[in-house]
């Protein structure tokens, strides 16, 4: 994380696996709000505004279990048609489709217009403009969830699952703010952690995630777990691993 890029994850701790000497690295004048930071290695924070529950960043802890081994993940479906969503709002969005059900966008969309996207399996999603997620599980299949510059992408209840190789790309001036789901096969407990991004374990090296400059970043845990809680208690997890 770099650049002028804002995160806040509160009611999250972000913990990484890696015994790198940059195991979690920050920098520039960027803003991260969390629990607690964990590294399997070192952590390099040199970010002009850092805060912290637990104080100070924790590092040498042994690494830990996948909170989600225990989880089903899903499968993927037939690819969720764009068409109809507006090229100015979603790639793919042009011609005179319905937006898979949640109406045709206008030609000339009013300002401050909003694209519905609904759950399903995406071979990728790419954000352009203003667009509100209804709750579900959204599957990218082996494609990117990318946020373009100035894009806005909202929704409560929803879970992302980063499938076959997908990739997370967030560009600089995007907004990524979104809740995970609470009830059903998704919900959040303190045995099962909160997460609204899930990449199967097995991918964890191959799909690397980018947050650019100037990026806004929420992820509400909203659950009951402790102010402060140890690694293996909660699921704001990474596992970054430097390219060679």
């Amino acid at each position: 994380m770099s650049g002028s890029a804002s995160v806040d994850t509160s009611g999250c701790t972000i913990t990484s696996n890696s015994s790198d000497a940059q195991s979690i690295y920050l920098s520039g004048s960027a803003s991260l709000k969390a629990e607690c930071l964990y590294a399997t290695g070192k952590v390099s924070a040199t970010l002009a505004h850092l805060e912290l529950a637990c104080g100070k960043a924790v590092e040498d802890v042994p690494p830990i279990l996948d909170p989600f081994r225990f989880r089903k993940m899903p499968t993927t479906g037939s690819w969720v048609n764009l068409a109809g969503c507006g090229q100015n709002f979603v790639a793919g969005g042009g011609g005179n489709g319905d937006c898979n059900g949640t109406s045709k966008t206008p030609n000339n969309a009013p300002v401050g217009y909003t694209v519905e996207l609904k759950p399903g399996t995406y071979g990728g999603l790419e954000i352009k403009g203003k667009v509100l997620l209804r709750p579900g599980s959204y599957i990218i299949d082996g494609g990117v969830l990318k946020l373009a510059s100035q894009s806005v992408l909202t929704g409560e209840g929803v879970t992302f699952f980063l499938m076959n190789g997908a990739q997370l790309d967030i560009h600089g001036g995007s907004t990524f703010n979104i809740t995970p789901s609470l009830t059903g096969t998704g919900q959040v407990s303190r045995s099962s952690p909160p997460g609204t991004i899930r990449r199967p374990r097995q991918s964890t090296a191959t799909a690397p995630r980018r947050l650019r400059a100037s990026s806004t970043c929420r992820h509400h845990a909203r659950s009951s777990m402790p102010a402060v809680a140890p690694p293996a208690a909660n699921a704001c997890a990474s596992s970054r691993r430097r390219s060679p």
